[in-house]
């Protein structure tokens, strides 16, 4: 059945999901690599799809992916996992620039952004440097909408430069529902996957109130429950076949003793591609930074590590109280840190030695729609005051064009803090209105 569901998504992606041969080699020597030191962890990021809303959690496509792969690499000695950090309501930023923070050390990563980026690709593209920045230059799983999607031509220029980067490429899982032809041609053979069948024997039908109950296994009421999210069924194919597709890459790595475990010091990235990443230059040029978050999962520093004052509360339209409530099992989780005038100020201290280029980044929850009425901008509510000199000074936020709720600053560096070790600053509330911080990023 794993051959015959590697057919299968062969037969529905056709050339997309790899773009080129030398995609598959890399990917053999992550699995070799695996096979080495017992051990395979993919991560997905993504927005609300990836995270499964709508769904059961256990019913998202990661945890899918994750159940198949913990299987079929027990019997080759690997403890793997799969790690779902998909976020509601979230890009490829500020995600991006807190790789090492979210993910960790990690084989594969997948994308899963279209529906919040838009066509804005060039957070795509800060996604893909942070990705391969990591010490493990992991392989990236891209779900795009189209195979003119544009993001593909950037990825391709980044494949074909000899720098050891793996790229592939899958439709998007809202569009594996297109497929149906392709599906129903597959499910009629005897050794089909009951994922193939699943969906391509009763897709989802009607409207309304009836679609969902036939679309979603949760109960009435449950969040997420909207057109735009795949049920279970979608959720289980996408799954499945990225479960196929790394089992596959196993399996050749096993054959082809010859696939050596990736190198301890990659060749560097090229340049950034221009003008796609011009407006993000920060994190273009050098990907990684520190980075602390209040969102989770997250396999790094909590911003309450660097930060101290303030509430800390579920940013506004979180979904997981309600999840929680009905027993969903969600696991994201976008706390954000919120204060108000009378609160006093936030306190970051951050370590001197991580500020080599004195680069700072504060970014607020990300809220969607659903934004409060008195939620105030960083910008023009609050004042940040660094405290290099004595009695401090103030610091002005500039805006990030393809970021609307990041702002960044200049702070001193490591050399010319001399023997400090860490760098205070203070955040204030200077209106009436309520700010929030989710992440803070420096380097």
């Amino acid at each position: 059945k794993q051959k015959t569901a590697y057919e299968i998504r062969l037969s529905l992606v056709g050339s997309e999901m790899c773009i080129r041969d030398r995609s598959r080699a890399i990917l053999k020597g992550h699995l070799a690599r695996a096979v080495s030191r017992n051990r395979f962890v993919a991560a997905f990021g993504g927005h609300s799809v990836c995270a499964g809303h709508g769904n059961y959690f256990n019913e998202s496509y990661a945890a899918v992916a994750d159940a198949a792969l913990r299987s079929g690499m027990a019997s080759a000695n690997i403890d793997a996992r799969a790690d779902n950090l998909g976020m509601g309501g979230t890009g490829s930023v500020p995600f991006a620039w807190c790789a090492e923070t979210m993910a960790g050390d990690v084989d594969v990563v997948g994308w899963d952004y279209n529906m919040v980026d838009g066509k804005k690709w060039r957070g795509a593209e800060v996604f893909a440097r942070a990705a391969w920045s990591l010490p493990s230059r992991p392989a990236l799983l891209f779900f795009l909408d189209s195979a003119r999607d544009p993001r593909r031509a950037m990825l391709e220029d980044y494949e074909r430069a000899d720098a050891g980067l793996a790229v592939f490429a899958a439709p998007a899982p809202s569009d594996f529902l297109k497929k149906l032809p392709q599906l129903r041609k597959w499910s009629a053979r005897a050794d089909a996957p009951h994922a193939v069948r699943d969906v391509a024997y009763d897709p989802p039908r009607g409207s309304g109130e009836a679609l969902k109950r036939r679309k979603f296994n949760t109960p009435d009421g449950a969040p997420g429950r909207v057109p735009w999210h795949p049920g279970w069924r979608v959720n289980k194919l996408v799954g499945t076949l990225v479960a196929v597709w790394l089992l596959t890459a196993l399996e050749d790595a096993l054959v082809d003793r010859g696939a050596a475990p990736r190198a301890a010091a990659p060749p560097p990235l090229p340049p950034p591609s221009q003008p796609r990443c011009n407006d993000q230059t920060l994190l273009c040029d050098r990907a990684l930074y520190a980075c602390a978050t209040t969102y989770a999962p997250k396999a790094g520093r909590d911003l309450g590590d660097v930060a101290a004052g303030w509430r800390r509360v579920l940013a506004a339209g979180d979904p997981s109280l309600a999840a929680e409530r009905l027993g969903l099992g969600y696991r994201d989780r976008k706390w954000t840190l919120v204060g108000a005038r009378g609160d006093g100020p936030l306190e970051l201290s951050l370590p001197a030695a991580e500020l080599r280029d004195g680069e700072l980044v504060l970014c607020s929850a990300t809220t969607g729609w659903r934004k409060p009425a008195n939620f105030g901008d960083l910008r023009a509510d609050a004042a940040l005051t660094v405290y290099d000199k004595p009695g401090g000074r103030e610091l002005s936020l500039g805006a990030l064009r393809s970021v609307d709720h990041c702002f960044r600053t200049r702070v001193p560096t490591k050399a010319a803090l001399g023997d400090a070790d860490r760098l205070k600053l203070a955040l204030r509330v200077t209106t009436d209105n309520e700010v929030y911080l989710s992440h803070v990023i420096w380097g």
